[in-house]
């Protein structure tokens, strides 16, 4: 997604991108969100109303529950400004509004099945890349978007850490029922359990429970009669979503890590997306994030390509300013919210409708003053 995006933004301001997609098609994920700041980022390049067209819904509020009782609502309107919604689209369809947006810029040539076997370096500068499909390609920057266990970034010596979660996300699609066409609705309990159902599309909703590691081991082992009895134990409104469940063998598992890159990039190079930061899927940011990180690297390269720009090194600084406090910030309000879940007062301290709704005008100043 992320290199899609930097790829179109580039594209359309007539830049010569090629993309280079290491799978036969392009990899998917979870994601199915897009909040107001990423939203903002695919309005302006034209994008909105496609993914909308494709089956993209609006929603303008959420409710959080906690041990079954209801403990906060986060509503766009009210909590942001009026007119403000976030939208359910899984990242399937938004990635094909982007893919087919490409298809009709020349400058951008998008390749599949396209393996990078080294890089030729001369310091911390790449001077070429050696692929398996289309041999030695040449560029003037280069940017890994090859997610969390980057190669791009092992490449140019840029180290990280990743805490993973004990708990494990496991995700489903069922037929739509009544109370999640009525509403999102986030449940979360003492022992460190979640469960979150909302809509994809107009005929089918998603549901995404979390256990720890233990329980969810022995809940893949279970009838799906045990599977509900457990999620029914909090999830007090949502009876009709609780036995659509089927057995948690099913669901696809997605393990949860924390991660967020110090550098983000070195020389030439640049990193974007996943491969600099990993979030909790709590927060709903993950993609929303990789999105506008492209937005402003595209602004970066695009006033690195004029003619007469400054220093070479210097877009890769203005990148890295005015989108780590922002990635930083999404990072370990992720960690704080899924480390409180069994404390509910904590849960609740720790719940921010502003950065939950991803309104970053409090963050962007800050990224201004250290720029």
């Amino acid at each position: 997604m992320a290199g899609a995006v930097l790829a179109l933004a580039l594209g359309r301001k007539g830049r010569r991108v090629i993309v280079l997609e290491r799978a036969a098609t392009p990899a998917l994920n979870g994601a199915d969100v897009l909040k107001p700041a990423g939203i903002a980022v695919l309005r302006s390049l034209g994008l909105l109303e496609s993914v909308l067209a494709r089956g993209g819904r609006k929603r303008t509020s959420v409710q959080i529950f906690h041990d079954g009782t209801r403990v906060a609502e986060l509503d766009y309107r009210r909590d942001l400004d009026e007119g403000n919604y976030f939208i359910l689209a899984p990242y399937a369809l938004v990635l094909t509004s982007v893919l087919e947006a490409l298809k009709e810029l020349p400058e951008v040539t998008y390749l599949t099945s396209q393996e990078v076997t080294s890089l030729q370096r001369d310091g911390s500068w790449v001077m070429g890349m050696q692929t398996s499909g289309r041999g030695l390609l040449r560029a003037r920057y280069y940017v890994g978007a090859d997610g969390a266990m980057s190669w791009v970034r092992a490449q140019i010596g840029i180290e990280v850490q990743r805490q993973t979660y004990a708990q494990k996300l496991y995700f489903a699609k069922f037929p739509a029922v009544a109370s999640v066409d009525e509403l999102n609705r986030l449940y979360v309990d003492s022992s460190g359990a979640l469960a979150y159902f909302y809509p994809v599309g107009f005929d089918a909703f998603r549901a995404v429970l979390g256990f720890e590691e233990a329980e969810g081991d022995r809940l893949v082992s279970a009838t799906a009669e045990v599977l509900q009895a457990r999620v029914r134990s909090f999830a007090s409104q949502s009876q009709d979503a609780v036995a659509a469940l089927t057995e948690l063998a099913g669901f696809a598992r997605i393990p949860v890590a924390r991660m967020h890159a110090a550098e983000y990039g070195r020389g030439n190079v640049a990193l974007l997306g996943d491969a600099i930061h990993n979030v909790h899927p709590i927060t709903g940011q993950g993609m929303n994030l990789s999105i506008e990180d492209a937005g402003e690297l595209a602004c970066c390269l695009d006033e690195a390509l004029e003619p007469g720009a400054r220093g070479s090194a210097s877009w890769l600084e203005r990148y890295r300013v005015r989108r780590w406090p922002i990635n930083e910030a999404v990072v370990q309000y992720g960690h704080g919210l899924c480390s409180s879940l069994k404390d509910r007062e904590q849960f609740i301290a720790s719940f921010d409708r502003q950065m939950q709704a991803s309104r970053r005008g409090g963050l962007a100043p800050q990224a201004r003053q250290q720029q």
